[in-house]
């Protein structure tokens, strides 16, 4: 489990970069003048949905150990099918970003 600043986090009002959580300024976000405040929102809209990406990562892994994303055929195929199969690839994805964010964790 990760000891993360609890949700909801948002972008702050006129501060573009800022992602609050209630009143605490969990991250700030910046940006050259490239892109400018447009690019630096869309940073900061991306890392204020984090707490929810997490929980929904997590949501997907179990229901995926526990065979209700499971294809229909997923029984039939052989270990082989199963390793380079499109489910066993983002199961994949999930458990190693899932392992990266909890291993940060002090």
């Amino acid at each position: 489990m990760t000891n993360h600043t609890p949700g909801p986090w948002r972008t702050g009002a006129g501060n573009f970069g800022r992602i609050l959580a209630g009143r605490i300024i969990v991250a700030e976000t910046h940006t050259d003048d490239t892109f400018g405040e447009r690019e630096e929102l869309a940073n900061a809209r991306l890392i204020a949905a984090a707490p929810e990406l997490l929980d929904a990562m997590r949501w997907v892994r179990t229901l995926i150990d526990n065979g209700y994303l499971r294809d229909p055929e997923w029984e039939t195929l052989t270990l082989e099918q199963k390793a380079d199969s499109k489910q066993q690839s983002i199961y994949d994805q999930i458990s190693s970003l899932l392992s990266r964010i909890e291993e940060a964790t002090p």
